[in-house]
């Protein structure tokens, strides 16, 4: 929750890092939805 709500916030200020924001939030937090379905979406080799 507090990683969504961080990278909401910080959206308009690093655009271009949000995904690597969600990445690390969650590897800080142990929750990373967003890098979870990620990661299945490059294991399952779809474009």
């Amino acid at each position: 929750m507090f990683g969504g709500v961080a990278t909401v916030a910080l959206a308009p200020f690093l655009p271009v890092g949000l995904p690597i924001l969600v990445a690390a939030l969650g590897m800080l937090f142990g929750l990373s939805p967003t890098d979870a379905e990620t990661s299945h979406v490059d294991t399952d080799g779809a474009p």
